[in-house]
């Protein structure tokens, strides 16, 4: 049977891999059945990236269908157990904050993936917050192209970057960041206890809506056909 394809890229491509073996796919597909309302047969795909920070954790998403369309639903696994990410921050926080509390450094490199992913699972009023690390990351979640050239050069000039992505991160940085129909440069704070908190944020520019919505459950779809049912 053809699979659909998934609704959205991973947050981190290049550490991101398929499930395939149902040897690993039909038990993570039974706890997600348990944590959600949707029978295990539904859950089509699964993929898991190792995280970098905190350490020891690893996301696992999934594509359920759904009577809304295609969602996605997000989940943190530590070898043992899977935690819905949906409005429940606390179980991505709390081991990165044992991390800091232990003394440990966090890269830059590896900041902005923790920033990425603890972004993403929080819900803005239209979608979710998407922390950029170039323009091109834009279009994750949101169509470009019928932008003014002046509004698209306007993003392309942005500093996305880490002068050393290598360096230990302060616990302070400027970043931009989309989130419902605008971009911004915001200062996001890193706190001891795990939790990011957006200090201020500056209009760069407005967007189109997104291109996902968030629904029942915390999932995400393709704002194009979504159904809320």
């Amino acid at each position: 049977m053809t699979q659909s394809p998934w609704i959205r890229p991973p947050i981190m491509p290049e550490r991101c891999r398929e499930i395939k073996s149902t040897d690993a796919f039909a038990p993570l597909a039974d706890q997600i059945s348990d944590l959600t309302r949707y029978v295990a047969h539904r859950v089509q795909r699964l993929r898991a990236t190792p995280l970098p920070m905190p350490p020891g954790q690893t996301l696992i998403e999934a594509q359920i269908d759904t009577p809304q369309g295609l969602g996605l639903a997000s989940f943190l696994w530590n070898g043992a157990v899977l935690d819905h990410l949906d409005r429940r921050i606390e179980v991505l926080s709390a081991p990165m904050g044992l991390f800091l509390e232990d003394g440990g450094l966090v890269a830059a490199a590896h900041w902005l993936d923790y920033a990425r992913l603890f972004c993403a699972a929080l819900r803005a009023e239209q979608g979710g917050f998407l922390l950029c690390r170039s323009a091109a990351d834009l279009a994750f979640g949101y169509a470009l192209d019928d932008l003014a050239p002046e509004v698209q050069a306007l993003i392309a000039a942005q500093d996305y970057g880490f002068d050393d992505p290598a360096a230990p991160m302060a616990r302070h940085h400027s970043a931009v960041m989309a989130y419902d129909t605008g971009l911004f440069r915001v200062t996001l704070a890193l706190h001891d206890d795990g939790k990011l908190q957006m200090l201020d944020d500056a209009l760069i520019c407005d967007l189109p809506q997104p291109l996902h919505v968030k629904g029942a459950l915390g999932l995400l779809y393709r704002r194009t056909g979504f159904a809320d049912v």
